[in-house]
């Protein structure tokens, strides 16, 4: 054993390049905080040429305090001997979960007592320990972070532009209902009936819905493979419904809808403008330069979309679907216009409008003193957490 062991200060952060650019700008601003930490931040793409070998030169060097990643990215990595590459080189792993466990839900039961899974949305923790299978992987609950803004944005609201501004991808409801027709009668019949349940109820357990339909089925909901498949679909299809409901009641409005897929409504008449997708980091520049930041959620109770804080952040007017969660945080709020399915969104987006009309309007002081309360001022504590769950790891594998 040596007396002058490397110091444990790398930070190795895991993305497989996606749209936007979405996973490695998040991992860039994470790696702003851990730097203020005293640590040294690397992101490996694993979809570059050398990213594999940069990623067994850090775990070789034995400075990797250890390393984690957005949606799971790098968690099932393996040995060809099959052993999974976190216990191997005995390096705690920390996946960060955002969405339902239902996609990809192998990789939250992934077998290592290396791999810490950290859900920042209670529903989906809840998921995690009621449906699915016990591993050797553990599962801890983080509050939501918002830190990873450079400070420099804070444009005034009356320079403002008096737009609706709406980023995201658009999915058409009805391709994905006929893409089901792929599927057995009796599947179909299922994704329909559950699909119908997820927007008439924006509370709904999805999972716990889905099991009574497959046993009425003659199906048994113990092969996850088909829960599961069922379960993101129709997951997937209430996002692209709720999408296409807003960005419809946004048409006849001054707003600029930002995404690929909305072709198929720039038919109708529209005010509205489209623009191609941009990447991540630019959404966080521009969002300021307009007055009202319009979203819709995806079917969860403890959850907050970051189009939501960024837009508190900011001090915009906030149009959403909401939330117990957003319900319990932001109402009160003079900017937080929140609305359920069933509300005619028009009237929303004409409150939302009158109170843009306002040019000596500030509604910063207010969220800031929200955000700053109940997200930016518990930051030290998120990053400590996650030091506590590597010094266990790694103690308790020692």
């Amino acid at each position: 054993m040596t007396d002058h062991a490397p110091q444990q200060n790398i930070i190795i952060a895991i993305v497989a390049q996606n749209e936007n650019s979405a996973l490695r700008v998040s991992s860039e601003g994470l790696g702003r905080d851990w730097a203020s930490r005293g640590y040294r931040h690397r992101i490996i793409d694993m979809f570059t040429a050398s990213g594999a070998h940069e990623l067994v030169a850090l775990l070789a060097s034995g400075e990797v305090a250890f390393a984690y990643g957005f949606a799971g990215v790098g968690s099932q990595f393996s040995l060809q001997n099959g052993v999974n590459l976190w216990t191997a080189s005995r390096t705690p792993y920390i996946a960060l979960w955002f969405d339902h466990p239902a996609y990809n839900y192998r990789q939250h039961i992934v077998d290592s007592p290396y791999v810490v899974h950290a859900y920042h949305v209670r529903d989906h923790m809840d998921v995690r320990q009621a449906y699915l299978p016990a591993s050797t992987s553990s599962s801890i609950l983080l509050h939501i972070l918002c830190s990873t803004i450079p400070p420099q944005y804070n444009r005034p609201f009356r320079e403002r532009e008096k737009r609706i501004f709406f980023v995201k991808t658009g999915k058409q409801p009805e391709l994905i209902i006929k893409d089901w027709e792929r599927h057995p009668p009796k599947v179909q019949a299922i994704l329909r009936e559950l699909a119908l349940c997820g927007q008439k109820d924006r509370n709904i357990d999805l999972i716990g819905t889905a099991i009574p339909m497959l046993r009425n089925a003659g199906a048994s909901p113990d092969k996850l493979d088909v829960l599961m498949g069922i379960v993101a679909e129709v997951d997937n299809y209430i996002r692209a419904w709720r999408s296409d409901r807003l960005a419809r009641a946004l048409l006849p409005h001054p707003a600029l809808i930002v995404g690929r897929g909305w072709d198929y409504l720039k038919s109708y008449p529209h005010q509205a403008e489209f623009s191609p997708a941009i990447p991540a980091h630019e959404y966080i520049a521009r969002i300021q330069n307009y007055r009202i930041n319009a979203n819709s959620n995806p079917l969860w109770r403890d959850g907050i979309h970051e189009r939501v804080l960024m837009g508190f952040y900011f001090g915009s007017i906030v149009v959403t679907d909401r939330t117990e969660k957003s319900d319990e945080i932001f109402h009160g709020l003079d900017n937080y216009l929140s609305f359920d399915w069933q509300d005619d969104l028009q009237d929303v987006l004409a409150t939302a409008l009158s109170l843009a009309d306002h040019d000596d309007a500030d509604f910063l002081p207010a969220t800031e003193s929200v955000v700053k309360k109940r997200f930016s001022s518990k930051v030290p504590n998120y990053f400590q957490e996650i030091e506590c769950i590597v010094a266990a790891v790694r103690k308790q594998k020692s």
